[in-house]
């Protein structure tokens, strides 16, 4: 993996890094598609950007998904909510792989929860300690919830 230029400080005062990762003969062994992911991280005054392309350079189509993990501390967990599934099927690993359908407005954990939500909005907004972290997601329909307590 290589950093482009390092990171640097914009003109607006944000400082960005952009990480690229391209196939080599050791990738291409193991999965025969030749690309480009690049990484942008992205550091605003009250801001986290994270962008993800994946370029392929290659002749033939392939499918891919991210894991694109968010892990936020919180004093509570039960207190912590998650909007804008309601409506959404997923699946729920803890409960034996089967789909299901969100009905809350709002989404609290409460115990151990492993679950991969399908065709989501682009926007969530999770509320944790008073504040509010809102993201927004382009081009990823899939939305997880995972939190490893018992």
């Amino acid at each position: 993996m290589d950093l482009e230029g390092g990171a640097h400080t914009l003109a607006n005062g944000d400082t960005t890094a952009v990480f690229i990762l391209s196939d080599v003969e050791q990738t291409r062994a193991i999965w025969d598609f030749r690309f480009q992911l690049i990484y942008r991280v992205t550091l605003r005054n009250n801001q986290l950007v994270l962008e993800v392309e994946v370029v392929n350079t290659d002749e033939k189509e392939f499918e891919f998904t991210l894991l694109l993990h968010t892990y936020l501390k919180t004093d509570d967990i039960q207190l912590c909510s998650i909007s804008n599934l309601k409506g959404c099927s997923y699946i729920d690993k803890v409960d034996g792989n089967k789909e299901k359908t969100e009905t809350a407005e709002l989404v609290y954990i409460k115990k151990a929860t492993d679950r991969v939500y399908k065709k989501t909005g682009e926007k969530h907004s999770c509320k944790l300690n008073g504040s509010t972290v809102n993201i927004i997601k382009k081009n990823f329909p899939d939305t997880g919830n995972y939190l490893p307590i018992t």
